[in-house]
């Protein structure tokens, strides 16, 4: 291995969640008059064939026709009205609240050089519709690629992040520095009934030293635990243990609405093994997630939604970083005790009243285990029968073991690995993408 470090640490991949005033959401203009538009601009990754225009549609109050056109680029930086190429458009009918990918009748062939407009015009009026055209409160703003209105009988350039994307002949959408999303917003994960452990699936494609755990969320005093796991369930870093405090109010920066990510940084005895760093293989899943603890206030983090799996491929990261999700934590038990009784199917504690969420999950007790088909609001779980052959007996101490991990590669949360050090021995893709802390 040949590490070497960064000269700060950096977030991998680069992560919308840099909000700076406010929380972050979807921005949206409305056409509603003969000769309004909306587009933008960018220059390709990828020389090729473009065949499919991706965008969002908000609200139809009055859908009538839109005209979804590739043209090329006056010499104002503006879409100039005039067709990349003969049939590169198609006219579409808009639905409210659904991401379009128009299939242009001809694709739009282009090079590495070119500079290419994005032009959706109203084909047929009265219309009144409204576009998710960029991303609000994103601490990051756009020179090339860029959104554009023409609303007054000029173009106006934007500088948020464009919410458009493209999709090739052979079927790829790239990475192009704009913000594809069907959904942008906080949202906030609390301790109740579901206690979901929520996080990223996720691969690097290099070697890479792991230094902590970057989330844009918390407040004081929360009893979070922030994990990071491979593939096998071996744990490889816990900041929090059981719901300890490990969040103070100096975490906590929330000034004049200005909302900001928060670093939480390995200590020595955090990692396995010790040390303060973990090492991370490339093209090897692990996971990194939170989990609340008992009585654990509300955790908010940025999280981003795309309209299916393949455009994930157009964020930072691509197809390898999606949420990974799991009801039950794994923090339910019970100590021996009069009060548990169990049956040839049950197992039942006049403690504790057990989470519909637990369904699926499997309950141990004195060395024999069941999966649990029904229970939630009682003091009794139920399964089809205990593996080992009649049951645990009375009066012993039970645990209930996570369920399977649910993936989902349309959805990101907002948690990243601090990356400090990377191996130049296996650095296939330049990573100037990544966000530096």
């Amino acid at each position: 291995m040949a590490f070497v470090n960064f000269p700060t640490p950096i977030v991998w991949p680069e992560a919308l969640d840099w909000a700076v005033n406010g929380n972050p959401s979807l921005t949206t203009e409305i056409l509603d008059a003969a000769g309004e538009k909306v587009g933008g601009v960018f220059r390709p990754v990828v020389a090729g064939n473009i065949a499919k225009v991706g965008f969002r549609v908000n609200t139809a109050a009055t859908p009538a026709t839109l005209d979804v056109r590739v043209e090329t680029v006056d010499g104002s930086g503006n879409p100039s009205g005039t067709l990349w190429a003969a049939n590169t458009n198609v006219v579409i009918t808009p639905a409210a609240a659904t991401w379009f990918w128009a299939d242009l009748t001809a694709d739009a062939t282009v090079a590495l050089t070119d500079i290419v407009g994005i032009s959706l015009t109203p084909a047929t009026t009265p219309i009144n519709i409204t576009i998710n055209v960029g991303g609000n409160n994103l601490g990051r703003q756009t020179g090339l690629p860029y959104s554009a209105l023409f609303t007054t009988g000029a173009w106006a350039k934007g500088t948020l992040p464009p919410n458009f994307a493209v999709e090739y002949s052979d079927g790829k959408r790239y990475f192009m520095h704009t913000a594809p999303l069907t959904f942008l917003d906080d949202v906030t994960s609390s301790y109740s009934e579901t206690q979901n452990e929520i996080g990223n699936r996720f691969m690097l494609p290099f070697r890479a030293k792991c230094i902590g755990i970057m989330i844009r969320g918390g407040n004081p005093g929360n009893l979070w635990d922030l994990a990071l796991r491979d593939s096998t369930e071996q744990l490889l870093a816990l900041i929090g243990d059981s719901g300890t405090l490990r969040w103070d109010s100096d975490w906590s920066v929330n000034q004049s609405g200005i909302v900001m990510p928060y670093q939480a940084i390995f200590k020595t005895g955090d990692t396995v093994p010790s040390g303060g760093s973990v090492t991370l293989e490339p093209y090897t899943v692990y996971r990194i997630t939170a989990r609340p603890g008992s009585g654990a206030q509300g955790l908010t983090r940025m999280d981003f939604q795309v309209d299916s799996a393949e455009t994930m491929r157009a964020h930072v990261g691509g197809l390898e970083w999606y949420q990974t999700l799991r009801a039950n934590h794994g923090l339910d038990s019970g100590s021996a005790d009069a009060a548990v009784t169990t049956t040839d199917t049950t197992l039942t504690d006049t403690r504790t009243i057990f989470l519909a969420a637990f369904t699926g999950s499997t309950i141990v007790c004195n060395g024999k285990t069941m999966v649990i088909i029904s229970g939630g609001g009682g003091n009794l779980v139920e399964g089809t029968g205990w593996f080992g052959g009649g049951n645990p007996g009375n009066g012993f101490a039970w645990d209930i073991i996570p369920g399977p991990w649910a993936d989902d590669a349309t959805k990101r949360v907002g948690l990243y690995p601090i990356l400090s050090a990377i191996d130049t021995a296996v650095a296939p893709v330049n990573i100037s993408t990544a966000q530096v802390i």
